[in-house]
């Protein structure tokens, strides 16, 4: 989720939840994002970008913050969509 500005704080229904996360993603893993035929970065609903599942990096960010969030907000389990 693009937040606006990189120090406006995400909402917490994505991975990249901590203040500065999309900037840093952005800059530092670019490659990271899901791309059009164009090359665009696909975004959805105007501020939510799908990112590429298939980015062994993307895949090690998102397992590690779904333990982190797991372990903080007690969560039972994670439901993919």
């Amino acid at each position: 989720m693009d937040p606006g500005s990189c120090t406006a704080k995400p909402y917490r229904d994505n991975v990249a939840y901590k203040i500065g996360d999309f900037c840093t993603i952005s800059t530092d893993h670019p490659d990271w994002f899901l791309l059009d035929a164009n090359g665009n970065r696909i975004k959805v609903d105007g501020k939510y970008f799908l990112m590429d599942p298939g980015n062994q990096e993307w895949r090690e960010f998102w397992l590690n913050r779904t333990r982190e969030s797991q372990e903080e907000l007690g969560w039972y389990g994670v439901f993919l969509d």
